[in-house]
């Protein structure tokens, strides 16, 4: 029966109806806790819809099923990694090479995160076993250290070569192709930059849909406004909830809170993203809380203000930078009744041509595949932050990137008294941490703050048209941020 119950899983996760195969599979693993294929699909089903606690468990439990596998010990350093866990990640591949020496995911994976630490030898040296055995992860990983240690030539041969072979799935694809037109652009060569750049997105496109992504955020601000408040106490006090799309400078801003001595950056963690299905329950998000149910919101707030505290250990403050923060103000405003939300701007055009030229990978960033999506998308955050802005008052700072970027000491200090906390010299020394940031922005932290990506977009302007209309700064005008 219960062979028969993991098929029926399998088919509705084939199908889209990943709750329902949640739902059988749980069901599975209460009855017969030895089922090591029910857990693993379990798992795999939590990670993939970002139930990264659960998938971690479950995870955990094939291991301990299977103690001499070392795909379960990978696949909680995939959970670890996708929650800011860098540390216990590598001790968790460490463990998969330990059982199997060549396990070749684990290899790219740990060369990886040492890459994305700044641990550059350790991670050459990870790879240099592997020199004469090609392999397209590792050469992913080759072709960012060429990168970053400045060999645009190399990572360009790198990429160009696995291009141009067969067999490369779409994921690695788009990525050579945005690492070759980082590359090239660091070269000077922007029109290549920039074709290399269109190729790489319409190979990672999702077929995202702006126009219902626009409804979706306009629902769910409509309803999350309308919610009552919780009667709940401290919930949220010192938390800091850091708003913006991606490569708005949320990095940033995380890093001069984290380098204060009384301060925690927890990185993208999903906390809020499971607080909101959690709350609307099986209605779905946001519909499900248009008659909210009370009990389960404040159990859901309880368990969301533990979760994050035990992510940030002592720190007095704890600023959380998921890139869905903006969409979830109005329920964190509820959830999290002291909690304060600092809002990162940056200037439309830069903003939307930095947003194009990097693989932010997932559906749900399918507009940054497209420039007008992007403008779009860019708009109706401004709209639907302005409108939380007015409400919000003293709970939220707006913190323009250009304006940090110019004069970062007046601007760290504003940031740090908003968390409440005194100010610190050290938080102007943020790219001095060993701390690994798990996101595109680790190299950019590492080299503190500078102006090299103001005004990036000149570089491609010739291209540009299409998304300057739909800003509405075509021909000279003004610059709507």
């Amino acid at each position: 029966m219960s062979m028969a119950q993991i098929q029926r899983a399998q088919a509705l996760a084939r199908s889209g109806r990943t709750e329902e195969a949640m739902h059988l599979l749980q069901q599975v693993v209460k009855r017969q806790r030895s089922s090591l294929q029910a857990h693993a699909l379990l798992a795999d089903l939590c990670l993939a819809s970002g139930r990264l606690e659960r998938a971690l468990e479950g995870y955990r439990t094939c291991a301990r099923l299977r103690p001499r596998d070392p795909e379960f010990p990978f696949r909680c350093a995939l959970a670890l990694i996708r929650m800011s866990r860098p540390d216990e990640a590598l001790a968790r591949l460490d463990q998969a090479l330990a059982i199997q020496p060549a396990h070749r995911a684990s290899v790219a994976w740990k060369a990886s995160l040492l890459e994305v630490a700044g641990r550059y030898d350790e991670a050459e040296a990870v790879l240099d076993g592997f020199a004469d055995e090609p392999d397209a992860e590792m050469d992913r990983v080759r072709a960012r250290l060429a990168l970053v240690r400045q060999d645009a030539p190399g990572c360009i041969a790198i990429c160009e070569r696995r291009l141009a072979s067969a067999g490369l799935d779409d994921r690695l694809r788009a990525q050579f192709g945005f690492l070759l037109g980082q590359a090239l652009d660091r070269m000077g060569c922007c029109d290549e930059a920039f074709d290399a750049f269109v190729r790489a997105n319409e190979v990672g496109a999702t077929g995202f849909d702006t126009d219902a992504f626009e409804r979706w955020v306009r629902r769910v601000a409509e309803v999350t406004r309308a919610l009552p408040e919780l009667e709940a106490g401290d919930l949220g006090e010192g938390i800091v909830l850091i708003c913006a799309l991606p490569r708005g400078g949320t990095t940033l801003v995380e890093s001069i809170i984290d380098a204060h001595p009384e301060g925690a950056g927890i990185g993208e963690s999903d906390e809020l993203d499971s607080a909101s299905l959690l709350c609307a329950g099986p209605k779905g998000y946001p519909e499900g809380l248009v008659e909210p149910d009370g009990r389960r919101c404040g159990r859901v707030a309880r368990e969301l203000d533990r979760r994050m505290r035990v992510r940030a250990r002592t720190a007095r403050v704890i600023a959380n930078k998921n890139l869905r923060n903006w969409v979830h103000v109005g329920l964190a405003r509820r959830l999290l009744p002291k909690a304060r939300f600092l809002w990162v701007r940056r200037e439309a055009r830069d903003h939307c041509v930095g947003m194009f030229t990097q693989d932010l990978g997932g559906a749900d960033m399918g507009f940054t595949r497209d420039l007008v999506s992007a403008a779009r998308v860019w708009k109706l955050h401004e709209q639907v932050m302005r409108a939380w802005r007015s409400e919000l008052g003293e709970r939220m700072l707006e913190v323009h990137y250009e304006e940090l970027v110019r004069e970062p000491e007046r601007l760290a200090r504003e940031i740090i008294g908003f968390c409440g906390l005194a100010w610190d010299e050290g938080c102007l020394r943020f790219h001095e941490s060993k701390r690994a940031v798990l996101t595109h922005s680790a190299q950019q932290v590492r080299e503190g703050i500078h102006s090299r990506r103001i005004g990036r977009w000149r570089r491609f302007e010739r291209h540009l048209g299409a998304m300057l209309e739909e800003l509405g700064i075509a021909d000279g005008g003004e610059d709507p941020c």
